[in-house]
Parts: structure tokens; C-alpha cells; sequence
């Protein structure tokens, strides 16, 4: 491997026999070879070391430690790595061969920071393959939107198809040891936000979705709850990002964006943008706040406001059900406030994006979830 970058491969691993070996191999047969791979075993029930070594996986490290998370066992492994770049690899996932290779020669070319790709995904409960259903792209390429306003409207760049420098990671100080879930997409915010990124249009990996438990004993969840697991956390940091990040430096919403340098996002641009990021991780009260205060920016209704009352009106209608557990406490407490007034001029928007996703869940059979954003409707 070139002298300039040298990439580690970190696994961090917990009970995980059905598809680790799989995992590793898929790293150790990559086109060029990684310079070292540390396998963390996170207190597993199994002997990680011997297990890999029946497997013939002898190349690897193992950092044995007690259960205590992901989040501390990469940062366990960051300390001790002698590459100048690492990529962190989960352990039921299959990395795609020529990826760090790809990767090394665009952080050879360009210096930057970190280099990213995009990744297969598939259903799978073999431990030898993954059949392939759909493919993740970063969102919005070629829009214009940065790495890290891509990151703030969703969780678009996965952190498996991410390589990043060592010095990069011991700067942010690794990963966040308070989160014992979505630790990787506050990674990857926290790094976008302060590093330059370069997009390898390559996939990375493919994602093995499966009915496994997830999580460290003190925080595990099953595949049903993944999903509303993550939201709780999703929506701590990026309300802290949307607190902290100054209105003019937000783009946009994609769907409204039209890249032109000399044309800056207007304000109200920023707050749909802000109100937008809130409301995809069901953080409603910062949302309606974001929304009230776009609503206070508007004069007389013009055509441009269309496609922003139609923009409007589309988070409601495709957010799904975890998403919308607390809009209807949201609208309740914005009764009592201000908010409500400001938000007059939008609540026709809301009620049929409401209602559209009343009968979009209808058509697909879910009527509990139906009867729900029905009543919701009439609520609002």
C-alpha cells in the first residue's frame, strides 16, 4: 500500500457468530489490503479470537473488552491504530472488494479529509450473501448542498461507507459514548461539519438488514424498534445542530433548491429547510416553531409560495408513523401559544398532507395507523 495512506479497518463486534466471519473476510479479500484490521469483541459469548481463527482469519487483531457499546469499543480501537486513515466496518454487513482501494487513490489525488461511497442493501439471515434489493445513494447529488447540509435533512452518507483520517477522528474525539445508538450518523454530522469529504462513486458496501438483536446488553432493541430507537436520538443532535447552525448558512429544502451561486437562499428558504430537518426526525415543537416563524415571513400568497405550501404539506403526507407519534401533542400545546396564529396562514397545507397520508396508509391496508392521521387531521 502507498506510504501516504495507510487504512485500518476497525470491526466492533458483540454476539454477532452467524455473520461475523463473513464480515471480516469480505475486508481481508479487498483489492488492496488494509493496513491492519482490529476486531474489537465487545464482550461477546463466544471466544472471538479462536473463532476467527478456525475460520482462517488469522490477520486480525482482537481487542477483547466488556460489553459496553460500539461507541466505546471504535474509540478503544482509535487509540491503538498505526494507519493514517481507518474505516470502521460492521460486523453483519459484506464490504464491496475494490472499495478501499477506490477510496485510497481518491485521498491520494485530492488530500481531502475523508473519502465516501454508497452501498447495496438486502434481507438476509445467511451468513454467506446478501441478495441485493435496493441501492443507497447519497441524496441530492450534484444539488450543490455541502456534506454536511446533505447530513442535517438525513442520514444519506453511511459512516460503513465512510473512510476517514486518523487525525480527523482523534480531533472530533471519536465517537460520542453517550449515544448507544444513530452514535454514527452524529459522527458523521460532527465530521462533515468541520472536515472536507470527497464522494467516491463506488459502493461500499451491502447493508444486511436481519431480524437480529441490536444494541449492548444495557441498551438492546429488536428490528421492529430500530426505527423509533433511532428517532430519539436522531432528534437530540440535530436540534442541537439547527439551534446552533446560523439560519443563513441552511440552504434551501432540496426539493425547493436550485443551485445558482449568485442567489443566496432567502430566510424563509432556511426556516422550510430548518422546518423540514425537525420534522423528518419527529422533533415537532422545534419544527412548528421553524414553521410558525416562515409563516410570519410571508406576505400575500404568491405562485412561489405553491410549491412551498405543496413542499409543506409533503412532509406531512410521507412521514410515517414513528416520525408522527408527537405532532398531535405538538399541535395541542401550539393552541396555547403563539404559534397557532402564525401557523393560520399554513394549517390548510398540514391538514391535506394529513389527510393524503390518511388515505396513502389506507390503501395499504393499515387502518389503525389510518383512523390515527384522520383523527389527527381534524385535530390540527
Amino acid at each position: 500500500m502507498s506510504e501516504s495512506v495507510k487504512i485500518s479497518v476497525v470491526v466492533p463486534t458483540y454476539n454477532r457468530e452467524d455473520y461475523l466471519a463473513a464480515a471480516v473476510r469480505s475486508v481481508v479479500e479487498q483489492s488492496r489490503a488494509p493496513h491492519e484490521i482490529v476486531v474489537v469483541d465487545d464482550g461477546s459469548n463466544f471466544d472471538v479470537a479462536a473463532y476467527l481463527e478456525r475460520h482462517g482469519l488469522t490477520q486480525c487483531e482482537v481487542i477483547p473488552l466488556d460489553n459496553g457499546g460500539k461507541p466505546r469499543a471504535v474509540n478503544t480501537a482509535l487509540a491503538r491504530l498505526t494507519g493514517t486513515h481507518v474505516w470502521v466496518f460492521d460486523d453483519d454487513d459484506l464490504a464491496d472488494d475494490k472499495f478501499l482501494e477506490v477510496a485510497a487513490n481518491a485521498l491520494e489525488q485530492t488530500g481531502a479529509d475523508y473519502a465516501y461511497g454508497w452501498h447495496h442493501a438486502g434481507r438476509s439471515d445467511r451468513a454467506d450473501e446478501i441478495p441485493i434489493t435496493e441501492s443507497r445513494r447519497p441524496a441530492f447529488e450534484g444539488s450543490g448542498l455541502t456534506e454536511f447540509q446533505t447530513l442535517l435533512w438525513g442520514c444519506s452518507i453511511a459512516h460503513n461507507a465512510t473512510i476517514v483520517s486518523l487525525e480527523a477522528c482523534r480531533t472530533l474525539g471519536g465517537l460520542d459514548e453517550s449515544f448507544p445508538c444513530s452514535e454514527d450518523y452524529e459522527f458523521q454530522l460532527r465530521l462533515a461539519a468541520k472536515f472536507r469529504g470527497v464522494f467516491v462513486d463506488a459502493p461500499a458496501f451491502t447493508r444486511r438488514m436481519h431480524a437480529g438483536v441490536r444494541g449492548s446488553n444495557a441498551f438492546a432493541y429488536a428490528e421492529r424498534d430500530r426505527r423509533r430507537r433511532f428517532l430519539e436520538h436522531d432528534r437530540r443532535f440535530i436540534c442541537e445542530w439547527l439551534e446552533r447552525v446560523p439560519l443563513c448558512e441552511l440552504p434551501a429544502p432540496p426539493p425547493l433548491h436550485t443551485p445558482d451561486e449568485g442567489q443566496p437562499p432567502t430566510l424563509g428558504d432556511s426556516l422550510l429547510f430548518a422546518f423540514a430537518a425537525a420534522a423528518r426526525v419527529g422533533a415537532w415543537h422545534v419544527a412548528l416553531g421553524f414553521l410558525a416563524s416562515w409563516c410570519r415571513e410571508q406576505d400575500e400568497a404568491t405562485s412561489a409560495q405553491v410549491s412551498q405550501r405543496r413542499f409543506v404539506a409533503g412532509i406531512f403526507r410521507w412521514s410515517d408513523r414513528e416520525v408522527l407519534e408527537g405532532l398531535a401533542d405538538a399541535l395541542e400545546t401550539a393552541k396555547s401559544d403563539e404559534v397557532r396564529g402564525s401557523l393560520s396562514l399554513i394549517m390548510p397545507s398540514i391538514r391535506r398532507g394529513l389527510a393524503q397520508r390518511a388515505l396513502r396508509v389506507l390503501r395499504r391496508g393499515q387502518f389503525h395507523d389510518a383512523l390515527h392521521t384522520f383523527l389527527m387531521t381534524l385535530r390540527a
